[in-house]
């Protein structure tokens, strides 16, 4: 049986010692620690977005990607400083954090018993479904959820270490 990590610590919450597959999906790895360079920590920042935004601006991404695909690489630079772009908790500056993939949201939500303050009903993932919509999770049951990119969802940043 393998273990997982719930480990609380000032700035954020560390979800997982997570294994990451060709595929970009990431499972947990065989032991709590993170050693080697196959295994990196997925952390979820402490609190929520205080406002819901659309899709471009939870990306911190130009506005105009609400109507384009982005087609961002696994890890992209946020080029404004609204959304996860511009989040920052303490010894995590501005810029390190941004908008989780679906499968990293589902990661959450499956754990959401042991973390606070997720009030949403829908989350934004950094998941597009084409030009004009990308998909959210619906808190409430844990399914996907495709809407228009324009449409505002609650925002909990992510990164990894």
């Amino acid at each position: 049986m393998k273990n997982k990590i719930y480990l609380a610590i000032a700035a954020a919450v560390v979800l997982c010692a997570c294994d990451k597959k060709d595929n970009d999906e990431y499972t947990d790895g065989p032991d709590n620690s993170v050693n080697g360079s196959n295994y990196t920590t997925l952390i979820i920042a402490q609190e929520d977005l205080p406002d819901k935004l659309t899709w471009a601006e939870a990306m911190g991404i130009d506005i105009e990607y609400n109507n384009a695909l982005f087609n961002q690489p696994s890890y992209y630079t946020p080029t404004t400083t609204t959304g996860c772009g511009g989040y920052s908790e303490e010894g995590y500056p501005a810029g390190s954090w941004r908008l989780p993939k679906l499968s990293e949201l589902q990661t959450i939500y499956s754990r959401r018993n042991s973390l606070d303050g997720l009030y949403g009903t829908s989350y934004s993932s950094s998941t597009e479904s084409n030009e004009t919509q990308a998909r959210s999770l619906g808190f409430l049951t844990g399914q996907p959820i495709r809407g228009n990119k324009m449409a505002q969802t609650s925002v909990r940043c992510v990164r990894y270490e």
